[in-house]
């Protein structure tokens, strides 16, 4: 694929202050994407006049801009499902006092593109537009474990070397229905996860819910299963999938 250097540039700015935890300064931002400094200057210049990106005049450095959300927002908007699955949501974070996360693929990644914060006390740091690896949270197991074989092939050896015991609980989740976090994303927290279907069947998205494992005994895990699986169940027919 052939790409226009000037637009990748833009691209490879705006990535890194995506993933930056803090605001980064114009020589850095030039070492970490090996793009000129004067290059740079102009990118961040032109990207600030729309508010894309900002700079604070007191350190000189430069973060993410409101005028993101406006691009954000209209693709946000335009997926279906969010739509759909968002008063399930609610229900579901109301029902099992547990936050909800919803998260679909995107280039190889899992990416969340919508939260219901659970009770009061009980809110995990799961930003929308977080993007965590295949097979990493209770989504990203639920929906990874229901993919098929060539979905999974340029992908898998990766998930293998970070999760070897992978094949056995993929199958143990297709199995049950759902999948577990335990810790394994956040210590104390303990999380299931749900995979939803589209009107060909096919896996597109997978949800979850989170919760302080203290606050957790065997009764109340069923319970919240079990109202989990009912909600993906019902979201997917939403979405057209013939599933009992």
């Amino acid at each position: 694929m052939n790409k226009l250097k000037s637009t990748d540039n833009v691209v490879k700015v705006l990535f890194l202050l995506r993933d930056s935890i803090e605001p980064l300064g114009l020589t850095e931002i030039s070492n970490i994407t090996e793009i000129n400094k004067s290059t740079v200057y102009n990118i961040l210049n032109t990207l600030m006049f729309y508010n894309i990106v900002n700079k604070d005049e007191d350190n000189k450095k430069y973060k993410l801009g409101v005028g993101i959300l406006g691009l954000s927002t209209k693709v946000l908007n335009e997926l279906d499902i969010r739509g759909i699955a968002k008063p399930f949501m609610q229900d579901l974070a109301l029902k099992t006092k547990s936050t909800v996360t919803l998260g679909i693929a995107n280039n190889n990644k899992f990416i969340f593109v919508e939260r219901v914060d659970g009770v009061k006390n009980v809110r995990f740091f799961c930003d929308i537009g977080k993007s965590v690896n295949f097979f990493e949270g209770a989504a990203s197991k639920a929906y990874y474990s229901f993919l098929n074989a060539k979905s999974q092939k340029n992908t898998i050896e990766n998930v293998r070397k970070k999760h070897p015991s992978v094949d056995s609980e993929m199958n143990l989740i297709i199995k049950n229905g759902y999948s577990v976090s335990n810790e394994e994303v956040d210590k104390g927290v303990k999380a299931f996860g749900a995979p939803i279907f589209n009107y060909q069947n096919k896996v597109v998205a997978g949800i979850a819910i989170a919760n302080i494992s203290s606050l957790l005994d065997e009764k109340i895990e069923a319970e919240n299963i079990a109202y989990l699986l009912e909600i993906s169940r019902e979201i997917s027919r939403n979405l057209g999938a013939t599933i009992e």
